[in-house]
Formats: structure tokens, C-alpha cells, sequence
């Protein structure tokens, strides 16, 4: 198994993704280099270790960035590395990890839809003022569910 492939495999871990929703909460779902929220985020290493586990390193070594500085982070340090044996494994780092979490992203998206689909199929309506899908079962309860249809309360 070559480097990217290990690397991709070690992403799909479940310490790797405990550890990175650590930082994303720690670092408020926002970007530490350009302070935006709401946009896809990517949990960045500071600095590597070779023969470390992605989930191995302390938290002040990772940080929450979106995919704009996560790319200007990863140039900066790729053109600082002296061969281009180096900045290739750094390439092909990013480009493991872009993958990654793009798919990820993709599969979150497709539940989040499935159990919105669910919830309408049951007749849950929107709210007026887009706080929660709401709608009242056999038994005659009221039933609410947030945006992404996460049982509320």
C-alpha cells in the first residue's frame, strides 16, 4: 500500500474523525485563518511526524480551516520543502484528504436527505419561522425535528 492510500485509509478511522470533531468544536465550525463559518471546513495538521497516526497528535497541532486556506497552508509549506520528492507526498497528502472529505461531505448530505424525505413522507411541514419540521404521529404526539431532521427535545 503506498503512502496516499494508507493516509486515505487512515482518514476513514474512527479515532481519526472522533479527533477532528474534537478540533471542529474546539475551533467553533469556523476557520481559524479567515474566520468564516458556514463553508466546508478541513481539519489541518500544523506539522507531521512520519510514522504518526493522523489522530495521534496533540490538539494545538490541528486546527479547523476552509478549503481555500487549507490550500494556501499546504502550498506554503510544500514550496518550503527542499526536494520534489517531498512536495509530491505533500500533493498528494492534500489531494487524499480533499477527497476525503468531500465524500464524506457527500454522504452526510445523502442521510441528511433521506431522514428530511422520511419526515415529509410522515406529513411533517416546515415551521413559518424555519426553526423545525413538526408534525403530530398516531398517537396523536407532537413531533419535532431540526433542520437537518434530528429528533428535537
Amino acid at each position: 500500500m503506498d503512502g496516499q492510500a494508507w493516509y486515505i485509509e487512515m482518514l476513514r478511522t474512527p479515532e481519526w474523525q472522533a479527533k477532528r470533531q474534537e478540533i471542529y468544536e474546539r475551533d467553533g465550525y469556523t476557520c481559524v485563518d479567515c474566520e468564516e463559518f458556514g463553508i466546508r471546513i478541513n481539519c489541518h495538521h500544523t506539522y507531521y511526524v512520519k510514522g504518526m497516526s493522523p489522530w495521534q497528535y496533540p490538539p494545538e497541532a490541528l486546527v479547523t480551516l476552509c478549503d481555500v486556506c487549507h490550500e494556501k497552508r499546504h502550498k506554503v509549506l510544500i514550496e518550503s520543502y527542499a526536494s520534489h520528492e517531498d512536495a509530491a507526498n505533500w500533493i498528494a497528502f492534500a489531494e487524499a484528504q480533499a477527497y476525503f472529505e468531500e465524500e464524506l461531505l457527500s454522504q452526510e448530505l445523502e442521510k441528511r436527505r433521506m431522514r428530511i424525505a422520511h419526515l415529509l413522507h410522515l406529513g411533517a411541514t416546515w415551521d413559518g419561522e424555519g426553526r423545525y419540521f413538526g408534525y403530530v404521529d398516531k398517537s396523536g404526539q407532537s413531533r419535532f425535528y431540526d433542520e437537518d431532521g434530528y429528533r428535537m427535545g
